[in-house]
């Protein structure tokens, strides 16, 4: 196998959080809503390994909700 066929593999909620900047709840969030699921490659008892390029595909596909979940507040002028 040559490099650029490589697997980025990440362990663990946390492992994937600290790669990518977010909260360990915000991936648990992403695993619960399922978007996640073709990223895992390995979910058995308490190890979780992800494939980091299944990963961004997944979350790149992923409906984005914030326009219209939190809709931006402005202060009123006057």
């Amino acid at each position: 196998m040559t490099d650029d066929m490589a697997m980025t593999l990440i362990r663990g909620n946390k492992g994937l959080a600290k790669t990518l900047g977010v909260t360990t709840r915000t991936v648990q969030a992403w695993r619960a809503k399922g978007l996640l699921k073709s990223a895992t490659v390995v979910d058995r008892s308490r190890v979780i390994v992800y494939n980091l390029d299944e990963v961004f595909n997944c979350l790149k596909s992923a409906p984005l909700k914030w326009p219209a979940q939190y809709p931006v507040k402005t202060k009123g002028v006057g």
